[in-house]
């Protein structure tokens, strides 16, 4: 998982100065913008992939053969019905929409985003259901090879926008937004039908194995995830659009390379904090907290060497920027503090976090998330105006910041049997 998540970072790190040549700051920018309004999309699951995993974690704890194959199925059909229901609704509405004023773009690209805008969208429902492959992986504990398929997507997306970028002839935002849209649906439907068929052949289902009764069971868990992930769309997601119109978009190009750039970290830290979700799930239900206290520990150790790590990387961020993107963007010291300061944060609750999403207790989460969402927002915008991208950012290192006191607490009441109320709901 680290060699392939290295590999996609490196790929992510190539596409910025050839999208940024190929489409300049703004159009960079506003391409940015919009892939992160239609990430907001992705709570109209309702929470069921993260319940899925959750369950399907236990049903395999419990050997329950028959309900993981009715979990598979039932998951499947709910969010392929949500999908077909939504794309006709997306075709009809987008066109009443400005979307050159939306995106705070030039009035004269606004043809090209509207209908940018509509194959996104329906690439983004088209993979709806077929993101629940990673679901499945994540609870059967096998994150590398999900990261396999995200990796290949995005590695053809990129080799087909190398090539493009060779030629002599310039192409627009819409054929470049559309290849990196389109691919990735190709891939995930490929290696799901694969899957089914050898490594996760035991969770081959059919007609039969759907049972709607299940359904209860997935919303159950899966509404109380969807609305920490429709509170932390709003809290985070926001940030480009707020950035648009408080700074503009070449602002978001700035905070968006600061953030895959200072990323690093996290993104290492993910590599190894991601399977400890489903592996809490399985030990809790064995009743095996030894095994998560030491796990906490041991991630604690690693945070410090990733902090560690993202203080050279700011050091070193006037170096790298030069060979990275040339002059086509000057660093910002500020953004690189102030989005270190938030992956610091981040990291912290992410070891927390990861243990309480997979013990399941997770109400108190989307109260503290709720908060935060609905006092960022304005914040943000009040920051923002005053301050400009610096406002922004330190609205956002805030809310991260008050999750790192909770978290803490709330596992060490979990784990020596003390908690109680919303502490333990």
């Amino acid at each position: 998982m680290f060699l392939i998540r290295m590999m996609s970072m490196g790929i992510s790190f190539l596409y910025v100065p050839i999208l940024i040549h190929q489409l300049n700051n703004v159009n960079y920018g506003i391409w940015l913008t919009l892939t992160s309004i239609v990430s907001w999309c992705s709570f109209l699951d309702i929470g069921l992939g993260h319940g899925l995993r959750n369950l399907l974690a236990e049903a395999i704890a419990k050997n329950e053969k028959d309900r993981m194959k009715s979990l598979v199925g039932t998951s499947y059909i709910i969010l392929s019905i949500i999908s077909l229901l939504f794309i006709p609704i997306v075709c009809i509405v987008f066109p009443f929409f400005d979307w050159a004023r939306i995106l705070n773009a030039p009035p004269s690209m606004g043809v090209e985003l509207l209908v940018l805008s509509i194959v996104v969208i329906i690439c983004f429902f088209l993979q709806f259901t077929l993101r629940l492959i990673n679901s499945i992986l994540f609870a059967v504990q096998k994150p590398a090879l999900s990261s396999f398929i995200s990796f290949i997507a995005q590695f053809i997306a990129f080799i087909v926008v190398f090539i493009l970028s060779l030629q002599d002839e310039s192409y627009s935002l819409l054929t470049y937004g559309s290849i990196i849209s389109i691919i990735p649906i190709v891939v995930m439907l490929f290696y799901t039908l694969i899957l089914f068929r050898t490594q996760l052949n035991f969770l081959s289902f059919t007609l039969k194995d759907i049972r709607f009764s299940f359904a209860p069971q997935l919303f159950n868990l899966g509404l109380k995830f969807f609305f920490i992930q429709l509170t932390a769309i709003l809290l985070f997601q926001t940030n480009n659009l707020i950035l648009a119109h408080v700074a503009g978009p070449d602002k978001v190009t700035d905070f968006n390379l600061s953030y895959k750039y200072i990323g690093i970290i996290s993104m290492i830290f993910t590599i190894i904090v991601t399977p400890m979700w489903s592996a809490t799930t399985d030990a809790y239900h064995r009743q095996d907290f030894d095994w998560i206290r030491k796990t906490i520990r041991v991630l604690r150790k690693v945070f410090l060497l990733m902090s560690i790590g993202g203080i050279i990387l700011v050091v070193m961020s006037g170096w790298v920027y030069s060979i990275w993107v040339k002059d086509a963007v000057q660093v910002d010291y500020g953004i690189q503090i102030l989005v270190l300061l938030y992956f610091l944060c981040s990291m912290w609750c992410g070891i927390h976090c990861n243990i309480i999403n997979g013990i399941g207790k997770v109400k108190l989460q989307f109260v503290m998330t709720t908060v935060e969402a609905f006092v960022h927002i304005p914040l943000a915008i009040f920051l923002g105006r005053l301050y400009g991208v610096y406002g922004v950012l330190t609205s956002m290192f805030l809310m991260t910041f008050i999750n790192t006191i909770w978290e803490p607490i709330q596992i060490n009441k979990i784990l020596n049997n003390k908690a109680t109320g919303i502490w333990n709901s």
